[in-house]
């Protein structure tokens, strides 16, 4: 597991204590299928008063790594951006339910590897969550529900599913 050290080292530099290990699916209390696996705790588990921040650890590549803004800005990929509001929403509405303070920031450890690790500190962004949801439960609506697969558009989700779907079926003998 190469988030480990990543995580005991950022732990080190930030002077913190960072709790979990990064396989806990937690899943939103009001929207099941939500789902979200913070890679650490910072300052206290998930429901602790003292939990200050989740963590995010990337492990990239030297090429992807040009995809990242100046270091400790919240200038992280869209995708992740994404990922860590959705981690952000999901611990914030189980700790709601718990009448503890919200988490407003999640630290996007970036470790390219050869180099050192960059934190990337992104807030909550609470449009970007009522965004994402929107279109989770259009998905979940249209798609799943419905039984019907999405219009293939070229993306790598998209490739995703056709080698899932077809390459893992047996070959087909032709007489």
């Amino acid at each position: 597991d190469f988030e480990e050290p990543i995580a005991r080292y950022y732990a080190k530099k930030r002077g913190v204590e960072v709790f979990g290990d990064g396989r806990t699916t937690l899943v939103h209390p009001d929207d099941p299928f939500f789902g979200c696996t913070p890679d650490r705790f910072v300052g206290g588990d998930l429901l602790s008063p003292s939990l200050e921040r989740i963590a995010q650890i990337k492990g990239v590549g030297w090429y992807a790594s040009r995809e990242w803004g100046m270091p400790h800005t919240d200038a992280v990929p869209d995708g992740y951006r994404a990922q860590v509001t959705q981690e952000l929403a999901i611990v914030n509405a189980i700790r709601e339910r718990h009448d503890l303070a919200p988490v407003l920031v999640c630290d996007v450890v970036r470790f390219t590897w050869g180099r050192d690790e960059t934190i990337y500190p992104v807030p909550f962004d609470r449009e970007l969550w009522e965004i994402l949801r929107d279109l989770g439960h259009r998905f979940m609506r249209d798609h799943v529900l419905a039984n019907r697969p999405p219009e293939m558009d070229g993306s790598d989700g998209a490739w995703r599913y056709l080698q899932a779907r077809f390459l893992a079926q047996p070959a087909l003998k032709l007489h």
